[in-house]
Order: C-alpha cells, then structure tokens, then sequence
C-alpha cells in the first residue's frame, strides 16, 4: 500500500516528466476507475497538458490547462500504480521493483490485465494507472471540489511550514502533552 512518503516521491517525480506535455489520447480499460462519464472525463484531458502536481496526504492532483480551471484527482487506495514511460524516463510508483524487472513488477507488459486507464502523450510517453484491488479512482473536478475535498477530507499537511507543535496540538485539542518513560 503506498503511503504519504511514497506518493510525495512519486509526485515529484511524475512532475519531471509530465508537466506541459500535451495529452493526445485517454484509454479507459475500466469504467468504474474514472469517477466522471468516459466522454466528460477524456474531453476534459485530451489536448490538455498538466500545468502543475499536488499531493494533499495520498492524494495527487494534476491542474489540467485551459479555462476553467480543472484538476485530475488521483487516488492510489491500497493497490495502485503510476508508471509513466517514455524512450528516455520510466518513472514507477506504488509498487516494489523487487523482481528485477518492470514486466514483472506492473503485472505484466503494459498495458495489462491491471491497467485501468492510460493516457498517451504527444511526446511518446504514456501514463498508465494500474490498480490490482480496483479501489483507486481518478476524477476531474473543478478548483471549487478541489478546494471542498482538500478541507472536509484531509487534516494537517505534515509537509508544511504550517505543521508545527503548536498547530499538531491545536489539531489534537490536546493543552498539554507530556512524555512519560517507562523503564
């Protein structure tokens, strides 16, 4: 399952690669991944480049270009997978490359019976959501939804300046903190 630290790296990362690269096609091999209608969610990609990448705890959001301004949201969940390859970069996240081999690795060549949507981008490179459990989603929301999800569903960004021990404790409603040890 990956976890907050695995995400920031695989945000990072993705953001050397993809940002400003045109999308030129979306690939949904499964329907219930992508949390819009198939023909909102493609048209809102295609011909659109992803101008800058957040993570709010373990999920990433992608701002897509164009007026309005839109985000994908990509949730991992227990399972999921980002690999992004290209003639030049393989970038992988949230899965171990114990085997030695890639192939190995994602479940087989991409895409596999583990993909769930890919996207194709004018460069050559391609971003495939793979998704063993089929718990992970993308969605497309507007800055508004961001906004509305980021506070109802995501506490204190430990990542922060803003993450500090007076807010932890203001966020634990907690007035005193002591540490006691016991030997």
């Amino acid at each position: 399952m990956p976890e907050m630290p695995e995400v920031e790296t695989i945000r990072r990362d993705l953001a050397q690669s993809i940002l400003n690269q045109s999308v030129t096609s979306v690939n949904i091999l499964n329907p219930k991944t992508a949390k819009n209608p198939a023909a909102f969610f493609s048209s809102g990609l295609i011909n659109k480049k992803f101008v800058s990448l957040g993570r709010r705890g373990k999920l990433l959001y992608f701002e897509i270009s164009g007026v309005p301004k839109n985000f994908l949201l990509i949730h991992l969940k227990m399972t999921g997978q980002l690999i992004y390859l290209s003639k030049r970069v393989k970038v992988m996240g949230g899965h171990s490359l114990s085997s030695g081999s890639l192939a190995k690795s994602v479940g087989g060549e991409l895409p596999n019976k583990h993909t769930r949507i890919y996207f194709e981008f004018k460069n050559g490179g391609r971003l495939y959501f793979n998704d063993l459990r089929k718990f992970g989603y993308l969605k497309i929301v507007d800055h508004q939804a961001l906004e509305k999800i980021l506070i109802n569903n995501y506490g204190l960004e430990p990542l922060t300046p803003e993450f500090t021990f007076s807010s932890l404790t203001k966020f634990l409603k907690i007035e005193k903190l002591s540490l006691r040890l016991c030997f």
